[in-house]
């Protein structure tokens, strides 16, 4: 059976038809608007931690002679996307529109096969509203926007993972190594994303087959196009090892076990009930987690009384089986090596999980209108993700840090990972952007040129702050006519009080600011508070003179 046939179950009128085309349109379009309206303020934006490091590899790629080595981001393989990114960024070099303009390109590729995706599994057209309405709520995912926002080498394997998954269907195999090899240069993770593809595609398709084993195995001898991405990386891992210039490939935190290990003996620890949490929790993922979570309920309780469930004839049951074990497969894999809490290094299962949860509340029989007004619902809730956290559960899982009149969540509560109350786990949505527009506003105003530190919390200062234009004293991808800031942490400032005078300190709302102008006081006068505030966020800032006779 070809795995490019999608069978129609439902008849539809030419006069359903006709009204479900604008309606389905009237909703993506709507998602887009809103998704827009996210990003089109976040154009100023200069990334910060991670992100930064990020930007700055791309910017100086674009600056320096093209060679393999300058397209290395952080130790990764990372040259299929800086190379792109690269190439644009050198029509205006350190330029942060561009590097926006190439993600929004990226994730708008990713959402075009989110939504082929539905089409194969749920191919009627009685099923357009169905697939708009999910493909809007993808479209408007608070962790896919602030990845767009923030670069990083996570947000291009999403295009490219799910576009390989539509191709595979297709049976494209050529195009499907192409872009294996594109997701291996990409970032490491890429290659563990392709093999997981292949190989729970090559399952589904041996059990699905049919007839004798010799019959099915006969099935899979036309994969062998899909090894090109192992050679490849494989020739490059060689290519690496006679080389002296940094590691062989980039690494993470990890527990010191080797890679099999890791990937095979299962483990329970607060990093994988983060790793869960991040996935079925967060931003209202609790809502398809759930229904998903039913769903399983009672095909358990049918299988231990043997009744058999009626099949779902609303989706092709084939495709709808391969997604969902693609999903587990892939949180598997994701969750297999301990990292920090940053929802970005998740992105393929989030993108797999709202398919799953169709699938589930089509299993479970619900109604077409309260099946619309429940993923609808889910889609609203995600877009007003982005502007504020609002998600009760999650509040309560990992608690939250007061920024102004508003909270984020303290999302290294469950870990006690690092940073302060996080740093790059705070990109669990774009509102995360608000702390670069007041510490660009309280930089300029203060002015430190790079003579006067600036003071930050302590494990907060990770490319926090990074050179400022030398007219405006603000944050810049420039190399140009910029001031490099003298940056210390709390310990450093306390340290070299004596060689400190003047300072700033910035009460950055991540980190322990009660704390830590208690210890300053000790060492510093600290001068009377400074506001800086947009839209009820707030960013505090002290003058810190050195005491005559420090104790």
């Amino acid at each position: 059976m070809s795995t490019q046939s999608y069978s129609s179950t439902t008849a539809q009128s030419p006069t359903q038809r006709r009204r479900s085309v604008p309606s389905s349109l009237a909703v993506i379009g709507i998602a887009a608007i809103a998704a827009a309206s996210v990003l089109a303020p976040r154009v100023t934006f200069v990334p910060t931690w991670d992100g930064r490091v990020y930007a700055d590899c791309i910017v100086a790629a674009a600056e320096a002679p093209a060679a393999p080595g300058v397209f290395r981001c952080m130790g990764h393989a990372s040259h299929a996307y800086v190379a792109v990114a690269a190439l644009v960024q050198s029509l205006s070099r350190g330029s942060y529109p561009l590097l926006l303009v190439v993600n929004v390109i990226l994730f708008a590729a990713a959402c075009v096969a989110f939504r082929r995706l539905l089409v194969a599994v749920f191919p009627d057209d009685a099923h357009r509203l169905d697939r708009a309405f999910l493909t809007g709520a993808f479209v408007v995912q608070p962790a896919f926007l602030a990845a767009v926002v923030q670069p990083g080498l996570d947000l291009p394997l999403l295009p490219e993972f799910l576009w390989a998954t539509v191709l595979l269907l297709r049976g494209s195999y050529m195009a499907v190594a192409v872009l294996g090899t594109a997701m291996a240069f990409t970032k490491e993770t890429g290659l563990l994303l392709y093999g997981v593809l292949v190989g729970t595609y090559a399952v589904w398709r041996f059990a699905t087959a049919g007839g004798p084993l010799k019959h099915r195995a006969r099935t899979l001898s036309g994969l062998f196009p899909l090894v090109v991405p192992v050679i490849a990386f494989g020739a490059y891992l060689v290519y690496r090892s006679l080389s002296s210039d940094g590691p062989l490939i980039g690494t993470a935190q990890g527990t010191g076990a080797s890679f099999l290990e890791q990937l095979l003996v299962p483990r329970l620890d607060l990093y994988l009930i983060n790793f869960l949490v991040i996935t079925l929790v967060l931003n209202f993922a609790w809502i398809p987690a759930s229904l998903i979570g039913i769903d399983a309920f009672v095909e358990m309780v049918h299988r231990l009384h043997r009744v058999r469930r009626r099949p779902t004839e609303s989706a092709n049951p084939r495709m709808a089986a391969l997604i969902v074990l693609l999903c587990l497969t892939t949180a598997f894999a994701l969750s297999r090596f301990i990292t920090y809490g940053n929802s970005r290094y998740y992105l393929a299962t989030i993108a797999l999980i709202p398919i799953v949860f169709l699938v589930a509340v089509h299993r479970l029989r619900v109604p077409r209108s309260a099946r619309l007004a429940i993923v609808g619902a889910y889609g609203i809730a995600l877009a007003i993700s982005n502007l504020r956290t609002v998600d009760p559960l999650s509040r309560a899982v990992y608690g939250t840090f007061p920024f102004g009149r508003h909270d984020l969540l303290r999302m290294t509560s469950l870990t006690g990972e690092c940073c302060g109350a996080g740093q790059d786990q705070l990109a669990y949505s774009p509102e995360f952007t608000v702390l670069h527009d007041l510490v660009d506003d309280a930089l300029h105003a203060l002015s430190p040129g790079d003579s006067v530190a600036v003071v930050l919390p302590d494990s907060t200062s990770w490319f926090h702050i990074g050179p400022l234009d030398a007219r405006t004293s603000r944050r810049t991808l420039r190399r140009q006519a910029v001031v490099p800031p003298r940056v210390l942490e709390v310990g450093e400032a306390i340290a070299f009080s004596g060689r400190v005078a003047p300072a700033y300190y910035l009460a950055l709302p991540n980190g322990n600011n009660r704390k830590t102008l208690g210890r300053l006081g000790r060492v510093y006068d600290v001068g009377p508070e400074r506001r800086f505030e947009r839209g009820g966020y707030v960013l505090s800032t002290y003058t810190l003179s050195p005491l005559a006779r420090a104790p």
